[in-house]
């Protein structure tokens, strides 16, 4: 009961920031109760900051549009660090790692970045992050839900992207994207995945729907 009580005074007080927030007041650089995990423009521009201080090692590709950019509603590019040493040239192997494919599981995103920021920081220091960057190709799909993040950012529990054409203008709308892709998709016969909109784990009107599963 007393676990509940805080749960529900967290949720109403990040409600009351969030509803500040839309009126005008100062937006807060990090999200509500983990101000050490960065919001979404914060992990593009440490992506940024690494393009700009070490070109011949970091670039950004994009993959395609966010639900939201779609509709020309905001949203963002789902961009993909890729990080090797492009000076040595050659069929190098390559990792891809994708982070935040559901909004709500804050941990994974910073978690890729900080590998990120090693590898980055660590070429030239680190023999072992000189060897990767050398020989291998690491591709960071660091956000690949960012419209679902920055609703989850507000502190609301906030698992799929964002399609409002399914359970439409409700907190229950979107599409669950790990549930979209067209491998096996639905094999199960419900089970792991629902076909009702409204579920959080909706895995989408038909195989590979949602802009950023075609992107990843």
């Amino acid at each position: 009961a007393e676990f509940v009580q805080r749960r529900n005074q967290a949720l109403t007080e990040s409600q009351i920031a969030h509803a500040r927030r839309v009126a005008g007041a100062p937006q807060p650089q990090s999200i509500p109760g983990y101000a050490c995990y960065e919001t979404v423009e914060e992990t593009f521009a440490a992506g940024d900051a690494f393009v700009a201080a070490k070109p011949t090692l970091a670039a950004w590709v994009s993959a395609g549009s966010s639900w939201l950019k779609t509709q020309g509603s905001g949203g963002y590019d789902m961009k993909v660090l890729r990080l090797t040493n492009r000076a040595i040239t050659g069929d190098k192997p390559k990792l891809l790692i994708n982070s935040a494919i559901h909004a709500r599981e804050y941990t994974t995103a910073p978690l890729v970045l900080e590998f990120a920021r090693w590898l980055v920081n660590g070429y030239g220091v680190n023999a072992d992050a000189t060897w990767i960057l050398d020989h291998h190709e690491v591709h960071l799909m660091l956000h690949t839900n960012p419209d679902g993040r920055k609703r989850a950012e507000s502190g609301l529990s906030w698992r799929k992207n964002v399609n409002n054409n399914h359970c439409s203008n409700s907190n229950n709308r979107g599409i669950d994207l790990n549930r979209n892709f067209s491998f096996t998709w639905n094999s199960t016969n419900g089970v792991g995945s629902s076909g009702a909109a409204c579920n959080l784990t909706y895995r989408g009107p038909t195989a590979g729907s949602e802009p950023e599963t075609r992107a990843l």
